[in-house]
């Protein structure tokens, strides 16, 4: 430390100040006056400039009062800053008011008012002046807050942040006035004005207004804010004192001068007009209520300030603003500023889409932020803020406010002469406008300045200018800035500015009307309008809120002016039927100002003005009419308020001003407030929305005949449950859901009448989607027009809007649109935003179309016209003018001298004064059809009469206008839907099934007076009790058309099969196909459609409405009626079949079921059916259907599918189908439907060339109209659409270069060739388009016949047939029968002595002994035509061999003068000289053409018409002896047969048996009764019994073959028949068996079996989506090759003739053949019937026969054959079984395999990749259920489980051996089944393989069961010790099965059912508590646990227990024993097992 002497001052003395010493003056002095040291004080009345005394003197600074203080005096010299109370007034809203004392009121003014101003001289003066506005509600809001202080006006300006007016001018806040007395600054969002003696202002610059005084004035005050003088009573008091009401107080405190001339105000209820429930929906928790929710965001400002004054207010403002959110937003702000206020920190009650506030640039949202933000005059202005936080945009880091902007520090502006002005900013100051400054780079530069000579210096508009002295217009004055519009109409607008009178054409907004300041002057004022709504069907809201409905299809006055005082205006609406009852809004006029504006439905971006249509926007009568394009609207509005828009669809808005109250008339009312009196004709009584459309009607509309209804009669009766069902959150309900994306609105717009009207119309409308989005629509578009944003409603599938080319959808898009006509129109849009197609970036709208800017057209005078649009113009058109590049370029222009000048269809025209036809004139642009069957349509064009081929739609009948003129007319229809097996739904709903296999009338006319028609439908048996529709027929004017089943592309008419789409009967009739169904429809509304396989839909027109019968009902709307038959009475529905059975069908007999007697289901499979895995998929609210629930109920669909699966065993096609309908039915309907077909599930397979589209075009492109699908009327639906480039020729889609050709009036496929003419006398072929014709003769033996579906020359009918069946039973040409058993080869038929002319053949036979005994059956047939060798083998089947070669099926040789195939399980040769072979293993059969007779021999005879002398030998010596007879005619050379078992035939002993097997032949009601009449079953039933008794059971199904061959073959119907006996067919993969069935067209060898006929017969047809590929069923895809005539497989390879070249079938009809030969050591032979290259080998070396077999060669093949010991035993091929668990083995001896012609080689199981081995001479066959299932299944019969599986041959051999392993429970049962054979085929049952398993019950001492208790001694546990019992089944896979206790029990010695016992499980669950069953039914595995106890008087116990093995596959094993119903047995329950364990002994037991 380092010490100085130190002394004070003269002045000074030494003292303590402030806790230090120190040396200081005595005193400090201002103005003479001293001032202790430290203290501080200002030194000017306003507080300034302040001064501080301190140790070194005085300091003085610039520094003012805290805004919340107010500067007073000290002494004269001396002030200082106080704080004082101070009270507050506030005005929000529209406005309420709350005085300086607490009085709150509403008043609502559009003037200005004295808000508060100082009433006693003695304290500083001051005024604050409020100016409201309207804001298109009869509300007013501030808008305008003028404070007079200090002699300066300072001004706050609605809209104006960051600025005010300083005495007129703007200026940039912050700043001060009256050295510093008064400031003026930015805080949050208001503008606040503070003054030194502690007056406050603030104005939002929008709607809130706080005034704040201190408390120095109370009792000092007045105006609206009060008097503060803390009565709250008596604050309504005007200058002179009395206390008066709101409304008087506001004309006291009017402001005498301002501009306002009129002044009309309301005070509280009176301006806000609400509902009870509105008032009670916006008190609620989510409008206003949430300000007093005690949970809500505001809660924590209740104790300081109560909401209840400010949700007072908020309900106010809604009911006057219409409940708007934004109005909701501003009223919670008041009360959030006023808590913000009191220092309340509020919890965040803003969030996204709810009072989001959107700052902007450099800016973001604080709830919380400074009430004092940083600017560039003050940058640390934040810090020490005496204002409370306040929510503010508040700039971002390193940004301050200049004005109202965010700016970087370093570009702020410049502080001069005590104001700021912003960078870059120019101004004139100075009095007299003397300088011009300049602010740049935060420096400003003056220059000085003059105005003008003419000019003064002013202030206008807040800024100072030189401008003119004033404006003048009609010699009137107007000031400098002032805007006026001077003409009536306000179109143009006049400004006077500095530069002098600006003026430019614009009119008033939408929103505003055009009203007179003056004679000349004219300004654009806003007005209150009411709204009335038309929409839907329609419904109408009238203008005062009155809801009803009613529907007429005439023009109806909609509104109109009833008063003349006001503009005249007139509004018609035009309404049509659009297919149902309801009518809809068609066209709206507009007649106005002598101008008719028309808004046509369809017409977008256009309207029609006095008739001509005119683009949008455009304006009429000088702009007092605009219209224009306004989201999917045309909108009209005028200079006096009227608006009316019309979406050119539905809805229409009519809109008139508030002064139209009173005066308006019409569908909408009388706009008088009241909605009673509404429905009021112009004579003035209230009467029925009906009568008012009467009253209404526009007398001279073009409508002759109105038939209105109203209200729900016209809504096609909905059931209750259809109105649950629209009503519901999926459907109407949506509107009304509050989670939903309407529920933002409810609180603006009550949705309820919105809902009314929405299910209204799906009532009406049969719930379509698309009138479902129609109604949601109207809320949605009302809603936006209140200012309410939606969620997103619409999407993808729902509701979607897909917009044109160059625009894109917007749900919130400008009201205003850039057109060509003014691109910037959507700025400053006074429309709301609403949905619309928004034009793309750079694109505008040219009428409806978005096109780039430099593409718009031309405006010219008033008008726009598209680029390239070329009009006539003027009333004499007299100008022809052209729009090119923007410029309109017109030429003078004359009408010919046949013409006038014309309107028309909105057009102006030179046309010919009237066109004719027949006569009778008709009007330009009238089209009309000039026939009875509409097929010419003529339009009346100004190039005179146009006429062309056209019919009506096919939903449209013909109607006649007059005797000459007809017309197209929609109609409704009604449907009637066969399906499935069938179920019938009649026209009026009533739904039943009945199977009938014959034909029935579906429907007819039963009314003469309509046109005619009559519907049949034929059924047939597909194999089950169910029958299908297999053919329909519809007979209309005299034409007979065929829709058969599986013709697709093709429809008989008149017998001949014609190609689809033709017309017949002048166009009368249309055929044509739609998906994958064939129409039918007609001029007269007849529909009848059929998908070829199950599915009939038939339609009729509402005309026929109690006028049709048949089994589809008499459509009177009664469905309890139509099972009814032709006498009226109602009967069942077999009845009904009956009475409507076609009497002259083919079927003889008819059994018919109905119901459930047909379908036999169990109450498993109806359950497991419905479930959502099968039919259930159909009502499942979640799966791909459910879309269509609202639509059509899925409910009876459901029921026919179970009803179909029942019937057919459950498979999935069938399931696809049922399913199918469902779908079609709801595409009918307009519903999408998701996809529901999958990969694998109903998956379809479509052609070549096409794909599979869920919604196609109904209407398909076609080689006859390419262009069809345009305009199409059919519904998308399902279909193969053809590939891009492809159409539709007939069924198969083909490019179009590749079309066929059109002649006369009917469509052949390309290189078609035809016969034509009723004699045959033309043939033609279409090449190329073109059809060449020639004469034409059918041969001398032939004659010109339709036959299946084609004319042709047909072999007359007298042909022959021989036929040798069985062992061999033969019938010659001449029908005589005789047996013989020969085993040889002989001669069957053959042309003798080589007849010149005639073809030669020969049939040749080779039998063989049938199992060792002396019968013989066919095994061969040899045929030779045209000097080619065709073998058919029993045992080959699919295949023949030709010349020595094994080949595929089909073939043809020479062309197609031979044709082998495959039909049923026949194979055919075919000849083109009429040559018919079939042999089906059993059954061979030749017919000859009736040409041959007398020359035919061998054992067919000789075809000459005598039975008698058949027996002729080759020599031609008759002989009597079948014997003799036959043995003549073997051929040569095989010495090792029998010619006949002579005496040792076989008899038999006792046919009993084998003729009631037989008798199913002959059986008067069995299924072959019809063929009785025509093939006697007496011969054929003999047959059968003969080789069923000889030759065994094996034989009976070949007999019973025989004979339904031979009734097939006579085209006669026979019923299912194999079900009731033992010959089930089993059909290979992807395949099914039919009764009826064809293979014709549905083969791989597409080019061979072009000739095939559609013949019935029985056997293995193909699954949909699979065709035949030699004895497979195979995708199209996997086909394999056609080449010369011959089919090879895909992979197949094969030698060509000479073994030169090499081929190999790679894939469909991909060939690869490459030159080759044979090598040296090989040569090229046959060899097993193939040609190829070979080498020498020794067969019998490699076949390593056994010690009980021999090598030796069959038929040229090498194989072991049996010993004689051997062959002792040939049952089953001495078959062994063994089975372990869940695995087989299967042996057989390959000997005996071969001996039956079954080489080893050729045989595996059913999977064909298991193949046996060979094993010590045996064939060994093995399966399991790890690796090797091989097809075996698993099944329950009730009593076993088994597993089966069969050994099956390759394609060429028919055997089926059938075994199985079955496990039984307690002892292995011998299951022998009979051997059943399928004709020569072996299908046998081998015994069952006995399966064992074991059963243990094994106690254990632990929980964990891991301690068995085990030994030789008995058990000791302690009493109510805890035993754990484990039941094991050991040797059953547990994979599959498990094991379930049913009940368990002890007993108290050994025996099961002693009957002292006690029950531990029943029905598999605990019989009493101290039981737990720890598992049971999981696995071959169960457990339990129970306390030991004992039986009095017994020392031990037992333990059993009863179990059954369960399939894991089909049930729920596990027993669930917690629901009330215990027990439940599994479905495959079986005889049960009982176990037993003991003795148990309790210790201390004796």
């Amino acid at each position: 430390m380092t010490c100085h002497s130190h002394v004070c001052g003269s002045h000074e003395e030494c003292k303590v100040f402030d806790g230090e010493r120190v040396c200081y003056p005595h005193t400090c002095s201002i103005s003479g006056v001293p001032i202790q040291l430290g203290v501080s004080v200002w030194t000017d009345s306003a507080c300034t400039v302040k001064c501080t005394c301190t140790t070194s003197g005085l300091s003085c600074h610039n520094e003012s009062c805290d805004i919340s203080q107010v500067c007073g005096s000290l002494n004269d010299f001396h002030f200082t800053c106080q704080s004082i109370q101070k009270a507050t007034c506030i005005i929000s809203g529209d406005p309420h008011y709350t005085t300086f004392d607490g009085k709150r009121y509403d008043f609502q003014g559009p003037c200005t008012y004295v808000l508060s101003q100082q009433c006693d001289s003695d304290l500083p003066s001051y005024r604050v002046e409020g100016s409201n506005e309207h804001r298109g509600s009869s509300a007013t809001w501030t808008r305008l807050v003028k404070v007079f202080v200090y002699n300066e006006t300072i001004e706050l300006v609605k809209g104006h942040r960051g600025e005010a007016k300083v005495n007129g001018i703007f200026a940039t806040t912050p700043f001060s006035l009256t050295n510093g007395a008064v400031h003026v600054y930015t805080s949050g969002f208001s503008i606040g004005v503070s003054t030194d003696f502690g007056l406050e202002v603030s104005y939002d610059a929008h709607h809130l207004v706080n005034i704040k005084v201190p408390s120095s004035y109370q009792g000092a005050t007045c105006g609206l804010c009060g008097n503060f003088n803390n009565d709250p009573d008596d604050d309504i008091q005007p200058p002179e004192g009395d206390i008066v009401s709101p409304l008087d107080l506001s004309h006291s405190w009017l402001v005498p001068n301002a501009d306002e001339s009129e002044c009309m105000p309301c005070e509280g209820q009176d301006c806000s007009h609400c509902s009870e429930d509105e008032r009670a929906l916006f008190n609620n928790p989510d409008n206003c209520g949430i300000l007093r929710d005690r949970s809500g965001p505001f809660a924590a400002c209740h104790e300081v300030l109560s909401p209840e004054s400010f949700v007072y207010n908020c309900v106010y403002d809604l009911c006057s603003e219409g409940g708007q959110q934004d109005i909701l937003c501003l009223a919670l702000n008041v009360y959030a500023s006023q808590c913000q206020e009191k220092g309340v920190q509020l919890q965040t009650w803003r969030s996204p889409g709810f009072c989001e506030i959107i700052c902007p640039e450099n800016s973001h949202f604080e709830p919380q932020s400074t009430g004092c933000p940083a600017t560039c005059v003050n940058p640390e202005s934040h810090n020490d803020c005496a204002l409370a936080p306040l929510e503010s945009c508040a700039c971002n880091e390193g940004y301050v406010l200049s004005g109202a902007d965010c700016v970087p520090l370093h570009e702020c502006g410049c502080n001069f002469e005590g104001l700021y002005y912003h960078s870059g900013q120019t101004v004139i100051l100075g009095q007299d406008c003397s300088r011009i400054c300049n602010c740049i780079s935060g420096n400003m530069t003056c220059h000085s300045h003059v105005c003008g000579s003419h000019e003064e210096c002013k202030v206008f508009d807040g800024e100072r200018v030189c401008y003119p002295h004033t404006c003048s217009i009609s010699g009137v004055p107007i000031q400098l800035g002032v805007s006026v519009w001077t003409d009536s109409a306000c179109t143009v607008k006049c400004t006077c500015t500095t530069s002098g009178l600006s003026c430019h054409n614009e009119s008033c907004d939408i929103s505003q009307v055009c009203g007179s300041l003056n004679d000349f002057h004219f300004t654009c004022q806003s007005i209150q309008k009411a709204t009335c709504i038309i929409s839907g069907d329609p419904h109408y809201t009238t203008f005062d809120g009155k809801r009803y409905d009613f529907q007429g299809p005439c023009t109806y006055v909609l509104s109109q002016q009833c008063d003349s005082d006001l503009p005249s205006y007139r509004v018609e609406g035009s309404n049509e039927h659009r297919g149902s009852s309801a009518t809809w809004t068609r066209l709206v006029k507009v007649f106005v100002y002598n101008e008719t504006i028309e808004l046509v439905k369809g017409h977008r971006g256009e309207a029609k003005v006095n008739g001509i249509f005119a683009t949008t926007p455009f304006s009429l009568t000088n702009g007092a009419v605009h219209v224009y394009t306004s989201g999917f609207s045309i909108g009209v509005s005028t200079d006096f308020g009227l608006e009316v828009s019309y979406d050119a669809h539905h809805l229409v808005n009519i809109k008139v001003p508030s002064s139209y109250q009173g005066a308006t008339c019409g569908l909408c009312g009388n706009f008088n407030n009241d909605p009673d009196d509404d429905i009021q004709p112009p004579e003035g009584d209230i009467v029925s929305p009906l009568d008012l459309s009467h009253s209404w009607l526009v007398p001279n509309a073009d409508e002759s005949e109105c038939m209105p209804c109203e209200g729900q009669d016209c809504s096609s009766h909905c059931s209750e449950d259809e109105r649950a069902l629209f009503n519901n959150p999926d459907n109407c309900g949506i509107l009304r859901d509050r989670s939903g994306p309407f529920a933002a609105c409810h609180e603006v717009l009550s949705p309820e009448s919105f809902v009314y009207n929405c299910v209204y119309d799906l009532c009406s409308e049969g719930g379509q989607q698309d009138i479902l989005c129609l109604a949601l629509n109207v809320y949605a578009s009302q809603c936006q027009e209140k200012g309410v944003q939606l969620q997103t409603w619409r999407s993808p599938g729902f509701c979607e809007i897909i917009c044109p080319e160059n625009s894109h959808f917007e749900p919130q898009s400008t009201g205003c649109p850039a057109t060509c006509v003014n691109p910037e129109s959507h700025n400053d849009c006074a429309l709301a935003p609403l949905e619309s197609c928004a034009c793309n970036e750079g694109y505008v709208l040219s009428g409806a179309d978005c096109v780039p800017l430099h593409e718009c057209g031309c405006n010219f005078e008033g008008l726009y016209y598209h680029s390239g649009q070329t009009v006539i113009l003027g009333q004499d058109c007299s100008r022809i003018c052209n729009c090119i590049s923007g410029n309109m370029t017109c030429h003078s222009h004359v009408c010919g001298s046949h013409e006038e000048c014309k309107v028309f269809d909105g057009e102006r025209v030179c046309y010919p004064h009237t066109c004719s036809i027949s006569g009778v004139p008709i009007q330009l642009g009238v089209s009309v059809w000039t026939d009875s069957a509409c097929t010419v349509k003529c339009t009346c064009t100004t190039s005179g009469l146009s006429c062309h081929n056209e019919s009506c739609d096919i939903s449209q009948v013909c109607g006649s206008l007059n005797d000459f003129h007809f017309t197209c007319q929609s109609i409704q229809k009604a449907t009637c839907i066969i399906s499935g097996d069938p179920h019938y739904t009649t026209f009026d709903g009533k739904r039943y099934d009945f199977q009938g296999p014959c034909t029935y009338v579906l429907s007819q006319q039963c009314d003469s007076d309509l046109p005619s028609y009559r519907v049949e439908g034929s059924n047939e048996h597909r194999g089950s009790s169910a029958t299908w529709t297999r053919l329909v027929k519809v007979f209309v004017y005299n034409e007979t058309i065929e829709l058969v089943k599986g013709h697709r592309g093709e429809a008989k008419v008149n017998g001949i099969f014609a190609t689809t789409p033709f017309s017949l009967t002048n166009g009368a009739v249309h055929v044509y196909t739609s998906g994958f169904s064939i129409g039918v429809s007609t001029d007269f509304g007849l529909e009848v459609s059929y998908d070829a396989h199950h599915l009939v839909n038939i339609k009729v027109p509402s005309s026929y409405q109690g006028a049709t019968c048949g089994l589809c009902g008499n459509f009177n709307n009664d469905p309890d009626d139509d099972i009814q038959p032709p006498e009226g009475d109602i009967v069942s529905p077999l009845d009904l079949s009956h009475s409507w059975l076609v009497p002259n069908a083919d079927e003889s007999e008819c059994m018919p079921c109905e119901g459930q007697d047909c379908s036999h289901c169990s109450e498993d499979e109806r359950a497991l059916f419905n479930n959502p895995d099968n039919c259930g998929i159909l009502r499942d609210r979640s799966g791909p259907f459910a879309a269509c629930h609202e639509v059509l109920s899925p409910e009876s669909f459901v029921y026919n599918c179970v009803y179909d699966l029942c019937s057919e065993g459950g498979q999935q096609d069938i399931l696809c189908l049922a399913l199918n309908v469902y779908a079609s039915q709801c595409q009918e309907k307009g519903v999408q439907l998701q996809t529901w077909r999958s990969p694998g599930f109903c998956e379809i397979i479509c052609p070549e060339n096409s794909h599979f589209e869920p919604q196609s075009t109904g209407c398909p492109a076609t080689c006859v109209n390419p262009e069809s699908h345009n305009d199409c009327a059919l519904a998308p639906l399902e279909s193969c659409a053809c590939n891009e480039g492809y159409v539709l020729s007939g069924a198969d889609c083909v490019p179009l270069h590749e079309c066929g050709c059109n002649f006369e009036g009917l469509y052949y496929h390309s290189g078609q060739t035809v016969i034509l003419g009723q004699d045959c006398s033309r043939i033609c072929n279409c090449i190329s388009g073109n059809m060449t014709c020639h004469s034409h003769v059918c041969g001398s033996h032939e004659e010109c016949k339709v036959f299946d579906g084609e004319r042709g020359c047909k072999l007359k009918d007298n042909h022959g047939t021989c036929s040798g069946s069985g062992d061999p039973h033969y019938v010659s040409f001449d029908g005589r029968l005789y047996d013989f058993q020969g085993t040889c080869r002989y001669v069957l038929a053959t042309l003798c002595n080589h007849t010149t002319g005639l073809n030669n053949f020969s049939v040749e036979v080779q039998n063989e002994a049938w199992r060792g005994l002396t019968v013989s059956v066919t095994a061969e047939v040899y045929v030779n035509v045209w000097g080619v060798d065709i073998l058919l083998s029993r045992k080959h089947n699919g295949v023949v061999k030709v010349n020595g070669i094994w080949n595929n099926l089909p073939l043809q040789l020479y062309g197609s003068a031979v044709s082998v195939f495959a039909r049923g399980q026949d194979t055919i040769v075919e000849t083109d000289y009429g040559l018919h072979v079939s042999y089906g293993g059993y059954k061979v059969s030749i017919t000859v053409p009736f040409y041959y007779s007398g020359k035919t021999c061998g054992l067919c005879g000789n075809f000459n018409g005598n039975p008698m002398d058949d027996f002729q030998t080759p020599s031609g010596l008759s002989v009597m002896s079948p014997s003799v007879f036959g043995t003549s005619w073997k051929v040569p050379g095989n010495s090792s047969c029998n010619d006949d078992c002579g005496s040792s035939c076989s008899q038999c002993p006792d046919d009993r048996a084998a003729k009631a097997q037989c008798d199913i032949i002959r059986a008067a009601e069995g299924p072959f009764r019809l063929c009785h009449l025509l093939v006697d079953p007496a011969a054929f039933f003999n047959d059968c019994v003969f080789d069923v008794c000889i030759g065994g059971a094996e034989l009976l199904c070949s007999s019973i073959q025989v004979y339904v061959s031979s009734c097939q073959s006579s085209d006669v119907l026979i019923y299912p028949w194999r079900q009731n006996t033992s010959c089930h067919m089993v059909c290979p993969a992807h395949s099914h068996y039919e009764l009826c069935g064809s293979d014709c067209g549905r083969t791989c060898a597409s080019s061979i079996d072009v000739i095939c006929e559609h013949v019935c017969s029985e056997g293995c047809f193909c699954d949909d989506g699979f065709v035949r590929s030699g004895t497979k069923c195979v995708p199209e895809e996997n086909c394999g090759c056609q080449h010369n005539g011959f089919y090879y497989y895909a992979g197949e390879s094969f030698w060509k003739e000479g073994c030169t070249q090499y081929c190999e079938c790679m894939a469909n009809n991909n060939l690869s053949c490459t030159a080759s030969s044979c090598s040296h050591q090989e040569e090229c032979s046959l060899r097993d019937g193939h040609l190829g290259c070979y080498g020498a080998i020794d067969p019998c070396g490699e076949l390593q026969c056994t010690d009980n077999e021999w090598c030796g060669a069959k038929e040229g093949i090498h194989g072991c054959f049996c010993n004689e010991n051997v062959l002792q035993n040939t049952e089953n091929f001495d078959a062994s079984i063994t089975c372990v668990s869940s695995s087989g083995t299967v042996s057989l001896s390959r000997c005996l395999l071969l001996e039956a012609g079954f080489h080893p080689s050729a045989l595996h199981l059913k999977d064909d990749s298991c193949k046996g081995s060979l094993q010590s001479g045996r064939l060994v066959f093995h399966f399991n259920n790890d690796d090797q299932l091989c097809g075996t299944i698993l099944k329950s019969n009730g009593t076993h489980f088994i597993y089966e599986n069969a050994i099956l041959g390759d394609d060429s051999l028919n055997i089926q051996l059938f075994f199985s392993c079955v496990f039984p429970l307690t002892s292995a049962v011998s299951m022998d089944i009979a051997i059943n054979p399928v004709e020569s085929a072996i299908k046998k049952f081998l015994p069952s393989g006995q399966g064992h398993y074991r059963v243990r019950l094994i106690p254990y001492q632990d929980a964990g069961f891991q301690n068995p208790l085990s030994g030789n001694t008995n058990v000791e546990m302690h009493q109510n010790e805890q035993l754990f019992i484990e039941v094991q089944t050991e040797g059953i896979d547990e994979r599959e099965i498990s094991a379930v206790m049913d009940n368990c029990w002890a007993t108290p010695i050994n025996e099961a059912y002693y009957p002292l016992r006690q029950d531990l499980i029943l029905q598999g669950c605990p019989a009493e508590s101290s039981v737990k069953i720890i598992q049971n039914g999981n696995s071959t595995v169960a457990r339990f646990s129970f306390e030991i106890f004992s039986f009095n008087n017994f020392a031990s116990l037992y333990l059993h227990c009863q179990i059954h093995l369960c399939l894991l596959d089909v049930n729920d094993c596990v027993v669930h024993c917690h629901v009330k119903t215990r027990g439940r047995r599994d479905v495959s329950y079986h005889d049960s097992v009982i176990l037993s364990l003991g003795p148990l002994v309790p210790k201390g037991q004796t």
